[in-house]
């Protein structure tokens, strides 16, 4: 894409912003997902690195959050912050990722904790829930553009010393956007 470059003083002020980045926003048709490129590769659960892990390592922790997202943590790293999250009753469903496509099944309780509108409906032998909401994956804008220079140049992504900020939510943003009547009278 041509047109403006990022500025090193515009991520240097997005630092000190809360601006968000929509790393990857969809409609799921069930509660099976797939782990979007950008997320497993920041979460360290790409199909290379789950064909490394046991079983018990290849899963995901949602944690808490307000305003009915969750943070996505990777247990094989973050082990420690499950932990005290266990410990501060934050931790609100685990997934098992599996290797082969990286997907993950929406724990209910998640469902529940994001306001998720879910139905269930009958496919062969078996129900899926499903849901007519879209659900979007986000990060800090302070940490999008690192990622996105180190997954450039193919290297590794470096995490803050606080692990990567990884949230899941529905994608309403209240608030965040004029109205319709006012976007249409500019």
């Amino acid at each position: 894409m041509g047109g403006a470059k990022h500025s090193p003083a515009a991520e240097k002020d997005s630092k000190t912003t809360s601006g968000w980045v929509v790393l990857w926003a969809t409609c799921p048709t069930s509660n099976y997902l797939t782990l979007p490129r950008g997320v497993a590769k920041i979460l360290g659960c790409t199909r290379e690195d789950l064909a490394k892990l046991r079983r018990s390592q290849r899963a995901i922790a949602f944690l808490a959050r307000p305003d009915g997202t969750v943070q996505v943590v990777d247990m094989h790293r973050h082990a420690d912050l499950v932990a005290q999250a266990l410990h501060q009753n934050e931790v609100v469903g685990i997934a098992q990722v599996t290797p082969t496509n990286v997907t993950f099944n929406i724990p209910d309780a998640v469902e529940v904790h994001m306001g998720l509108q879910t139905y269930r409906r009958p496919v062969k032998d078996y129900v899926v829930t499903g849901t007519d909401d879209t659900v979007a994956w986000i990060i800090p804008v302070s940490e999008y553009y690192p990622f996105r220079r180190a997954d450039r140049a193919d290297k590794p992504y470096v995490e803050p010393p606080d692990g990567a900020h990884v949230y899941f939510r529905k994608s309403v943003f209240p608030g965040r956007l004029p109205s319709l009547a006012e976007l249409e009278r500019s």
